[in-house]
């Protein structure tokens, strides 16, 4: 039951940036708005809430991963971290 409905949650967040999960089992690398709407998605499904403070929060704290590579937007606005 949840493996279908994850399917289809990523198969819609897909759609929705524009890009393809999966290309020939290669996976495509995760842009800054990929990695928001799934925390969105993921902290609005988890806590049960659509308070715009949480789900922010969320935002911001994905794009962490991202801080040290230089071609990433929070690479770019954290320059001499990254």
């Amino acid at each position: 039951m949840f493996l279908p409905v994850l399917r289809f949650i990523l198969g819609v967040l897909s759609l929705f940036v524009g890009e393809f999960w999966f290309q020939r089992s290669v996976c495509l690398p995760m842009m800054a708005i990929t990695h928001a709407a799934i925390a969105t998605a993921g902290a609005s499904l988890l806590l049960g809430t659509a308070d715009p403070l949480p789900l922010s929060l969320a935002v911001l704290g994905s794009q962490l991963p991202d801080v040290d590579t230089t071609t990433s937007v929070i690479g770019q606005v954290c320059f001499p971290v990254s």
